[in-house]
């Protein structure tokens, strides 16, 4: 929409400004990242890149698929009544 009304240097002004505010205001959407790709991709040199490219490290850590569990890793039911680190093995050596 920015597009229709504004061009060149003020465009890629625009477009450098709002992705800055969306990052700051921790906006941790997918579209954030995909809208960033493309202000690369338009403007390559940007001297505003590195700026918003700072802020946006958060979106991208964020928005990794996360690791799939591991077959080790058990889950404690009941954890609930486990006081103590001793109770805690045993109830994992238990199960």
């Amino acid at each position: 929409m920015a597009n229709k009304y504004l061009s060149g240097k003020l465009l890629e002004y625009y477009y450098a400004a709002y992705l800055l505010y969306e990052a700051i205001n921790k906006n941790y959407e997918k579209e954030v990242i995909t809208l960033f790709e493309e202000f690369k991709n338009n403007y390559p040199s940007s001297s505003y890149t590195h700026f918003v490219e700072a802020e946006m490290i958060p979106i991208y850590g964020f928005n990794e698929k996360p690791e799939e569990m591991s077959e080790t890793i058990q889950i404690m039911h009941n954890f609930q009544e486990i006081n103590s680190l001793t109770k805690a093995v045993s109830k994992l050596n238990a199960d």
